[in-house]
């Protein structure tokens, strides 16, 4: 028979299993979703913007969690106005960072 050390051992570890699951499909789903936006904002910009996809998925990124956190958290706005913040937000982000070139050495 296994001692309660064990039992408590055992049940902490699936827990932790199971949280460490729960954020690596949230870290998934943020990816995916934030790609999604950032290649939305930018076809919503006007012109062309010189940068690559890697740059228009990290825009994306940052501008649906930057906006998730204005639209969701602070604002308390429904599913569709939060959407449009984070639109909106990787569009400004785009918009004032994404024809940033670094210079050449």
């Amino acid at each position: 028979m296994p001692t309660p050390v064990v039992v408590v051992l055992v049940v902490l570890a699936v827990l932790l299993g199971w949280k460490i699951f729960g954020l690596a499909i949230g870290l998934a789903w943020t990816i995916a979703i934030g790609a999604g936006i950032g290649f939305l904002a930018r076809h919503l910009l006007p012109g062309a913007q010189p940068m690559s996809w890697w740059a228009t998925v990290g825009y994306g990124v940052a501008g649906a969690v930057i906006g998730k956190a204005i639209g969701h958290s602070v604002f308390h706005f429904g599913w569709l106005l939060t959407f449009a913040t984070e639109v909106a937000t990787a569009a400004l982000l785009i918009a004032a960072l994404g024809n940033k070139r670094l210079p050449r050495p």
